[in-house]
């Protein structure tokens, strides 16, 4: 008989340890039996209310995760930004010790009440210095409560505690020892579900054919099945780890929509699909995809300000808002400085020694410096504004530090500034120039895209038909080509280009060639990678003269080529009009050689030098130079390498 793996046996392990505690206390009469709960009194009491806390009965169970443990367990009682537990003592009790197990990084604030009502602070367990899950102590809460209030702040708005423990009388053997089990990730059970059912879906879709015995579609049920269990197994888990449990999610989605396709191109004629069958799971996989995309609604971000997760992309918005808005000030290379003498200007405690220090990308040469080697520059950016406009441009960089923290503000300034060509700077300065950065700016700006997208799609249906279009959702919301750390959810125009290439597409198959062109060569004017789309309008053309060089043994003359290629001319005057157009606009708001020639040069530093988007040895030895050969030569940190 084989074995079990390690993580079912955990599970089993603890699972039966705290049955076995709970049968003894049970018998005994006496919760305090409970492994480390000696005195405790919290052990085995469930709160009387929670919002937003998940098994909370395992907060006082009195089992700890090993320290170090991964923050989402079967050991831990995961806690949302905004959710709270209540305990009820039963009277009112002395506090004077407590015990806290919560995810590294974190606030945990205890609060207490006699008439749970009116609270006041009783103990807070703030971060500590090493990874995971670790244990906080406190043996001078010197408070009465009957009724204890736990939230969650700070950190990286992750919360989860282990175990909460609170003494009228502190243990002698301090800190107590609480039993402590490793943890089994409820993460990887949901992820096998999904699996599971992966595997169940595509069994059944390549069984199920149009006309099948009824046995056959009957097996409908393993899939349905599966795949509520991994639902409600997801839910617990919400919010959904982007790396893990989304990847996860993704993945099983394309590999059924896969076998979708493959099942219809197999023998259609001998095996035909069953055509409900197949445009239901479509459907039904497309909903899930936009959830992938948009995170299943759980914003990425949080407002430092404001203690709370936020919908607004600060770390690409820090950048993209500012150099549209204030393009004739900052062009390409001066966000960087303006956003270090706007701190210091928004700070006037501070001196320019203070933040001679901090590392940041010189966007004339696309390295890495310090602050007090760029000094002079930045102490000059100022002269580059009005008055007026500087007093707005500090004020909106108030409200990215407020945001982002000031550790997350200086330190995102080793980023690349903003690159979208001088086109799509016309398009956000238009939309942005009378607008005050703030969360309500960037929430309703960042409500374009969304819109944008729904306008793709709709058009798609329209153009190509239902089926194509949910083919086209499911790869749109499944790839990761868009992800990078993060998708660009609750940035402004960062789908502009996909969506004009989407409907250049569309407007080509319904034959309207000068249209399609424009939109083509706008998608390539926004971002300069698109624009290969455009270079292939000429590949019909070019083809052609091939085939008829070779069928005449000559070139064919103008007359011909023109007759025969007339929608392709079209598609490429569309294309070169649009160009000559929106060049000519952006040249004459902005200037030509302070828009497209500043910008040319910037991409070129860009593309020829390492950055933080490339992956390779060059890019680690030339990220910090000064310490490269040291770290190579010390074996001992080979490891994070």
């Amino acid at each position: 008989m084989k074995p079990l793996p390690r993580k079912k046996t955990k599970i089993i392990e603890r699972e039966l340890l705290l049955l076995g505690t709970l049968a003894i206390a049970g018998c005994a009469g006496n919760v305090a039996e409970l492994p480390g709960a000696e005195g405790d009194l919290l052990a085995g009491v469930t709160p009387i209310e929670t919002h937003g806390v998940t098994q909370s009965n395992r907060m006082t169970d009195g089992m700890v995760a090993t320290e170090g443990d991964f923050w989402r367990t079967d050991m831990t009682s995961v806690v949302s930004g905004s959710g709270s537990a209540l305990w009820d003592l039963g009277s009112a009790k002395d506090i004077h010790c407590g015990v806290l197990q919560g995810d590294n990084n974190d606030f945990y604030e205890l609060a207490g009440s006699s008439d749970g009502a009116s609270f006041t602070p009783l103990w807070t367990a703030g971060p500590t210095g090493k990874p995971g899950m670790q244990q906080r102590t406190e043996q001078h809460i010197d408070k009465q409560a009957r009724y204890i209030r736990l939230t969650a702040r700070g950190g990286d708005g992750f919360y989860s505690v282990g175990e909460l423990a609170l003494y009228t009388v502190c243990p002698k053997d301090w800190p107590p020892r609480l039993v402590a089990r490793g943890g089994a990730s409820e993460e990887e059970s949901a992820q096998w579900k999904l699996v599971l059912f992966g595997i169940a879906s595509v069994a059944f879709l390549l069984l199920n054919r149009r006309g099948a015995a009824d046995w056959v579609r009957l097996l409908v049920v393993f899939p349905v099945g599966l795949g509520l269990s991994s639902f409600l197994a997801l839910k617990d888990l919400w919010p959904i780890d982007d790396d893990k449990g989304q990847t996860f999610i993704r993945a099983v989605t394309a590999a059924i929509t896969v076998a979708i396709l493959f099942r219809e191109w197999w023998r259609p004629t001998r095996y035909p699909v069953s055509k409900r069958a197949t445009a239901a799971t479509l459907v039904f996989l497309s909903i899930v995809s936009v959830g992938c995309y948009y995170h299943f609604g759980m914003p990425q971000f949080r407002d430092e300000a404001k203690r709370r997760i936020s919908f607004v992309h600060p770390w690409d918005m820090r950048n993209y808002f500012p150099v549209a808005k204030y393009f004739n000030e900052l062009h390409f290379d001066g966000v960087y400085l303006a956003s270090v003498a706007a701190h210091l200007e928004n700070h006037p405690e501070l001196t320019p020694g203070s933040v001679a220090g901090v590392h940041m990308r010189d966007l004339t040469t696309n390295e890495i410096t310090t602050a007090g080697q760029l000094m002079d520059q930045i102490q000059n950016i100022h002269t580059h504004f009005t008055p007026e406009r500087w007093q707005h441009f500090k004020k909106d960089m108030k409200y990215f530090e407020d945001d982002m923290g000031v550790g997350g503000y200086l330190g995102s300034m080793q980023d690349h500034g903003g690159n979208a060509t001088p086109v799509w700077i016309l398009a956000a300065h238009l939309l942005w120039k009378n607008a005050p950065a703030s969360e309500l700016t960037l929430t309703l700006t960042g409500l374009i895209d969304p819109l944008l997208w729904i306008v793709m799609f709709f058009v798609i249906a329209r153009t190509f038909g239902t089926r194509v279009m949910l083919v086209t959702l499911i790869a749109w919301g499944t790839t990761d080509f868009s992800r990078f750390g993060t998708n660009l959810m609750g940035s402004t125009l960062r789908a502009d280009w996909r969506v004009a290439l989407g409907l250049g597409a569309s407007a080509l198959k319904k034959e309207r060639w000068a249209l399609g062109g424009g939109l083509v060569a706008y998608g390539g004017l926004i971002r300069a990678f698109p624009a290969f789309a455009t270079l292939f309008l000429a590949v019909p053309p070019l083809w052609w003269i091939v085939d008829r060089t070779r069928a005449l043994g000559r070139l064919p003359s103008w007359r011909e080529f023109a007759n025969a290629q007339r929608p392709a001319l079209r598609a490429i005057a569309g294309a070169a009009g649009t160009v000559v157009v929106l060049v000519g606009l952006s040249s004459a708001m902005f200037g030509f050689s302070g828009s497209w020639g500043t910008w040319a040069k910037k991409i070129m530093m860009h593309a020829e030098q390492p950055n933080s988007n490339h992956v390779g040895i060059r890019n680690l030895v030339a990220f910090s130079p000064e310490k490269t050969a040291q770290r190579a030569a010390d074996e001992k940190r080979l490891e994070p390498w």
